[in-house]
């Protein structure tokens, strides 16, 4: 009897405990504040000074500048709206600054046709050619031409000066046109995986030539031809938790040093002399939401001066106006996991920063008038505003800097 009454106390006693537990975790489960979405516009506590560089003996960060508080811009402006109009209709996509005017091109997703646009909206037709479901535009340096990729995926080289078109193979994806615009970057993706290069060969399609074997690694691979013309391509592989190896692939096969980030969700963009490389990366740090970086980017100076601009935004959600100073839509709240799954802000709308990549200042220049998601943003010729191709509302406005 005794040790019947022994046994029953045990298993009471281990109740208790397993339901003292299961309460425990419940409450760590769903009663516990979770952190909560911050406006993470400018992440002031990201540490700068003990990032390693790649491939150095020592480190070589600058620590950020311009991490308290955020000064405002120039006089009306960083302290209220910006003044915002609508350029070009909502089914504008693809655009991009027409180097010859102060006004964009882009293409009319409603009924196929590419169009420029004057600074002051008046359009006019850039072909009577019309190409339907058109799912990428990249255009060469002078705009004269452009390829357009569609979702079966059949390519076209489209010259807008001559009218002429040609086909290229359908097994070749995600072009880039070297600086000249003479040579046209691309994957070419045949069935077997042992068949898959990055390829570059003339815009229409002639004198096609392997450049480095993808294999199965081809989605880590982005085509991005630096300004300098030596870089093709960028391959990104993981080199430990939140962290990546970034391999610059030339041309002729350089072994060119390879560059750490910090972070995974690797977005490129070269400065315009191609001297630096601005990319957004996201990790744990930041609870998951995008951030900028900017380093040396060309030649043994590769991974040097590697820096955070303390910015929680997307690389292509800025434009250059010159090689040491760029304008940024910065989110003006992310929820956590941001930086993984970009589609989540495509609501949200963005403040304008402009960043002295010099010294690491940031500008507030002020929120649009008019709530904007940008897709890719250009600044005018004159520097008088930016052009921001809306996510959120479809179409182009102009904004007053």
């Amino acid at each position: 009897m005794p040790n019947f009454i022994n046994r029953r106390l045990l298993l009471i006693v281990g109740f208790l405990f397993l339901c003292v537990l299961l309460a425990a975790l419940l409450y760590v489960m769903f009663f516990r504040s979770m952190p909560s979405a911050v406006t993470p516009t400018i992440n002031n506590g990201i540490p700068g000074a003990n990032l390693p560089t790649a491939n150095t003996g020592q480190p070589s960060v600058i620590p950020s500048a311009g991490t308290g508080s955020l000064p405002a811009g120039p006089a009306g402006q960083g302290t209220g709206q910006l003044k915002t109009q609508k350029l070009i209709n909502e089914n504008a996509r693809f655009s991009t600054l027409d180097p010859t005017t102060n006004g964009l091109l882009f293409y009319n997703a409603a009924d196929g046709t590419f169009g420029k646009s004057d600074s002051s909206g008046n359009i006019q037709s850039l072909t009577n050619a019309k190409f339907p479901s058109v799912q990428s535009v990249t255009w060469a340096p002078d705009r004269s031409q452009a390829v357009l990729e569609f979702p079966d995926g059949a390519n076209i080289l489209y010259n807008f000066q001559s009218k002429h078109q040609v086909t290229l193979p359908q097994h070749w994806e995600d072009f880039s046109f070297n600086d000249t615009g003479k040579q046209l970057a691309f994957k070419s993706m045949g069935l077997d995986v042992d068949n898959r290069w990055l390829g570059i060969a003339n815009p229409d399609g002639s004198g096609s030539e392997a450049i480095e074997p993808l294999g199965a690694n081809a989605d880590s691979v982005t085509v991005a031809w630096s300004p300098t013309g030596q870089v093709v391509g960028l391959q990104h592989k993981p080199s430990g938790a939140d962290q990546q190896e970034i391999f610059f692939i030339g041309l002729q096969g350089e072994n060119f040093r390879s560059l750490t980030v910090p972070g995974l969700g690797f977005v490129p963009s070269w400065t315009p002399d191609g001297q630096q490389l601005l990319y957004s990366v996201t990790s744990a740090r930041s609870g998951y939401r995008p951030e900028l970086w900017i380093v040396n980017a060309s030649g043994e100076q590769i991974g040097t001066g590697r820096r955070s601009l303390s910015v929680n935004t997307w690389a292509n959600k800025c434009t250059f106006s010159s090689n040491d100073r760029l304008y940024c839509a910065v989110p003006q709240s992310l929820p956590d996991g941001a930086g993984l799954t970009p589609d989540i802000a495509a609501t949200i709308p963005d403040s304008i920063y402009e960043i002295d990549l010099k010294t690491g200042q940031k500008t507030l220049v002020g929120d649009p008038n008019v709530p904007i998601t940008a897709r890719s943003l250009y600044t005018s010729k004159d520097g008088s505003k930016l052009f921001i191709e809306d996510a959120q509302n479809g179409g182009i406005f102009t904004v007053a800097l």
